[in-house]
């Protein structure tokens, strides 16, 4: 949040701190940080956190607060949270202040909008068979259902990502999948790589731009499914 002049004011005060004082800089954009004041610094580089261990910090948070809750919901919670544990712990405080003390996968959906990866699954089937009236219906159906479209569409973005990434693995499958893909079953890695196989890398990378055209206008657009099929129809024609 500090401008150049303000960076150049404090390089003096790096340069020869008080002995008493160390100074913590943190920031998320370090691209923006002027080379002056990283090389006057020891840098720690910090990472998202794998999916384990934000579900065993939210396990461990749920038994302290006497919360119940099965691993599919802290699964669930856990990948909407990005890999920040920060996030994680606000959408658990989120799920625990609206439920009873026994915490269900259906309802942790309920509260954060998003839907089950069948319906992710669902939707890529029907692209694949060049259906869009069929596409098109399924996605009235979630909206009916109550379903944040925008979160749905996050969630085939993300599906996308790792059908495009395990179909370029190779024999290193198993280990993009522990890198990018560890929540998935064995029956839900071998249906995303059976469904890779039927798209080239250009319609895979076609797909995700439009649907990641279509994520940035789902809030502003006055029907929330509108760029989704506009992207369907775009896509099979």
């Amino acid at each position: 949040m500090l401008t150049r002049e303000a960076f150049n004011a404090l390089l003096k005060t790096l340069e020869e701190p008080p002995s008493h004082v160390v100074f913590i800089l943190a920031t998320t954009e370090i691209h923006k940080m002027p080379q002056t004041i990283i090389s006057r610094c020891q840098r720690f580089d910090f990472h998202k956190f794998i999916l384990a261990d934000i579900v065993g910090r939210l396990k461990f948070i749920a038994g302290q607060e006497k919360i119940k809750i099965n691993q599919q919901a802290l699964e669930l919670i856990a990948l909407n949270a990005d890999g920040v544990l920060r996030d994680a712990e606000s959408l658990l405080g989120q799920v625990m202040a609206m439920e009873d003390r026994e915490i269900t996968l259906e309802e942790v959906k309920t509260i954060l909008g998003t839907v089950d990866i069948s319906s992710v699954v669902n939707t890529i089937d029907y692209l694949i068979q060049k259906n869009p009236a069929g596409a098109i219906a399924f996605i009235n159906k979630i909206v009916e259902e109550g379903y944040d479209m925008g979160q749905f569409t996050k969630s085939l973005i993300n599906y996308l990502r790792k059908m495009m990434i395990l179909k370029s693995a190779g024999n290193s499958l198993n280990e993009f999948r522990s890198l990018i893909a560890p929540e998935l079953t064995d029956e839900q890695l071998k249906k995303i790589v059976e469904q890779g196989s039927r798209f080239s890398s250009i319609e895979m990378i076609k797909m995700l731009k439009l649907f990641i055209e279509a994520e940035n206008q789902v809030k502003s657009s006055v029907f929330p499914q509108l760029p989704l099929e506009l992207a369907v129809v775009e896509l099979i024609g």
